[in-house]
């Protein structure tokens, strides 16, 4: 580039400067993210954008000033641009400041939903059920009904200290079951007693101690020793089999 290009370029930096002093502004931001959408083709948002006809009026396209009068300041860092009418471009009367949780609700890609005779956005049946999202999403793709999807409870998390807790509870659970005594197996709270017959665990019954049900196999175990064969067995299923 010639040192009279530079030059030129400089200048018209500066005058554009001076003629606005935008530049650093987040309003300038939007402004300039919204004429970019709609006017240069290698823009990422182009095609969702200018490509399917969305423009910029004339007196904004290449005045952030106007814009600026006619929007007037964001009125937190948290508001964005939003068009009333996805399918209208940028103009005063289309336009407005709004927050992320609106805006998302306007987006040409929600998905809509219609249940109990209201057709509301995902992220609208979300808020009014108090589940999130991606748990509907999932029901839905699972097979439930909308309905099912949008009243079905969701299991609330624990705690850390109660997920603690619940963590310790089941290590010593485990801990105990590795301590029962032959024969004995631990099922919820019940302790369950069972003995080897012909190859295949058969259960003794069902006990409130792991005591009770170790006197059971042994009761059962004592009778298999005492008589061999096929007499044992039949012993054996006479004690489990009332």
């Amino acid at each position: 580039m010639s040192a009279e290009a530079t030059l030129c370029q400089e200048l018209s930096k500066k005058h554009r400067k001076k003629r606005h002093g935008l530049s650093r502004t987040p309003e300038y931001r939007a402004w300039q993210t919204m004429r970019l959408r709609c006017i240069e083709p290698k823009h990422a948002a182009y095609p969702s954008y200018g490509g399917r006809g969305i423009t910029v009026c004339d007196s904004w396209v290449d005045d952030p000033a106007a814009f600026l009068a006619d929007m007037g300041p964001k009125p937190s860092e948290a508001h964005e641009l939003d068009r009333r009418d996805n399918d209208k471009g940028y103009t005063p009367e289309n336009c407005r400041w709004v927050l992320r949780s609106v805006n998302d609700r306007n987006r040409r890609s929600n998905r809509w939903l219609e249940a109990f005779g209201e057709r509301r956005t995902l992220i609208e049946w979300s808020e009014l059920k108090g589940i999130s999202s991606d748990a509907i999403n999932k029901r839905l793709e699972a097979g439930w009904s909308l309905e099912q999807a949008l009243t079905t409870g969701v299991r609330p998390k624990r705690k850390n200290g109660e997920r603690s807790e619940h963590l310790a509870r089941k290590r010593a659970a485990r801990e105990q079951s590795r301590k029962l005594p032959p024969g004995v197996i631990r099922r919820g709270r019940r302790f369950l007693a069972r003995i080897r017959d012909g190859g295949k665990d058969r259960r003794l019954g069902a006990f409130a101690t792991p005591d009770e049900a170790h006197e059971a196999y042994l009761a059962a175990k004592q009778i298999g020793n005492a008589v061999p064969g096929r007499t044992a067995k039949a012993l054996i299923r006479a004690l489990v089999e009332p």
